[in-house]
């Protein structure tokens, strides 16, 4: 095998199969990654136990030649130093693999030799039926990510709960993450023939938040038992499937509340994010929630040893019973604040120790559920 690369391409192509495995801290760093050439181009294989990434170098991009293959041919090199050499080099890059797959890497002045191994033995690609996929915008996932990963649980006790549970039905796409504390759900419109349930790994979608990021094109997502993977013209991103069944949670949306109220998403978040800090020592981050004067909310938090804070912001519109104080987990509170695009929010009360529903205004896709705090 032998090919000469362009050095920015190369470095980005191998960060994208590695980065988002040896991030995961869940699963053993990856220590190898796959490398075939061949007349359409270049293609770089990373995995680890729970993810395995392909990353397609064409022969050109926008009429620029990227990548010449001179001898088609694969290898397997450590990840890490390939990374780190191809970090340092100042420009384009040749890469000649010889016998005993010894590989000789150029680049200006420099030359550098690496030991590799026999491609035969590195883990083979699983098989995914492709007539069975569900289409969507790569911005439109990576939104669906973001606003549903960070709800889900960060202990192992319960393992489906560690995932997003992806649920595929005709035109539709809902997601569903919680930690038993907290719950989101985004629902997004898509093309879809499949109809099935998925539960994928948190570490493992965050992974591909990070390889999608600054792309718009299609991705088409496809799956088996096993595996979900997500692919756009360049990146295959296969995803080890939870085993298990995720709990249900259609009957923990009330729709009979006691008090509605609309508030500006940015005031609210400034108000909560100030309130926290005198809660950050105290257990559950307890942030105090109180209306006021019918138009008015009170956001308060108190520290025994440090001291309190109070702050009174506007609200926009109040329905139902106006006399009403509730306390939240902050820091809950303020991970759904963080992903949210609305300039409004409403916020729906059954009573004190019910699930407190959170909606953006004019985004009925959206729905973040958060249980109080019992007051001591």
């Amino acid at each position: 095998m032998e090919f000469l690369i362009d050095k920015d391409y190369f470095f980005k192509a191998i960060s994208d199969v590695i980065r988002p495995i040896t991030q995961n801290t869940y699963t053993p760093n990856v220590t190898d990654i796959k490398l075939e050439a061949n007349k359409e181009g270049l293609i770089l294989v990373g995995t680890n136990s729970n993810v395995i990434i392909q990353r397609i170098v064409p022969l050109g991009e926008e009429n620029d030649i990227v990548l010449e293959i001179h001898q088609a041919g694969s290898v397997v090199l450590p990840a890490k130093f390939l990374s780190e050499m191809v970090k340092r080099f100042p420009q384009e890059i040749h890469v000649k693999v010889k016998q005993n797959y010894s590989v000789i890497i150029k680049s200006g002045d420099i030359v550098s030799k690496l030991n590799g191994f026999d491609p035969k033995e590195y883990p083979k690609l699983p098989e995914i039926d492709d007539s069975k996929f569900a289409l969507i915008q790569s911005d439109d996932l990576t939104n669906v990510i973001s606003q549903t990963s960070f709800a889900t649980s960060k202990s192992e006790i319960k393992p489906t709960l560690t995932g997003v549970n992806m649920s595929f039905k005709e035109k539709n796409l809902e997601c569903v993450a919680t930690d038993s504390y907290r719950l989101a759900l985004r629902e997004q419109m898509i093309e879809s023939n499949i109809i099935g349930t998925f539960i994928v790994p948190r570490t493992n979608l965050d992974g591909l938040s990070k390889v999608l990021k600054g792309h718009t094109e299609m991705v088409k997502i496809s799956a088996t038992n096993s595996y979900v993977v997500f692919k756009t013209s360049h990146i295959s991103f296969f995803s080890r499937l939870i085993e298990g069944t995720f709990p249900s949670t259609s009957g923990m949306f009330s729709k009979d509340f006691n008090a509605i109220f609309t508030v500006c998403t940015e005031q609210f978040a400034e108000g909560v994010d100030r309130a926290a800090i005198f809660s950050k020592d105290i257990r559950n981050n307890n942030i105090n929630l109180e209306l006021q004067d019918g138009m008015k909310m009170k956001i308060s938090s108190t520290s025994t040893e440090i001291g309190n804070i109070e702050e009174i912001i506007s609200i926009k519109e109040v329905s139902g019973n106006t006399d009403f104080k509730i306390t939240l987990d902050g820091s809950l509170l303020l991970d759904m604040l963080k992903v949210v695009k609305e300039d409004e929010l409403s916020i729906c009360f059954v009573e004190s120790m019910k699930p407190v529903l959170i909606k953006p205004v004019g985004n009925p896709y959206y729905s973040y559920l958060i249980i109080p705090v019992v007051r001591n």
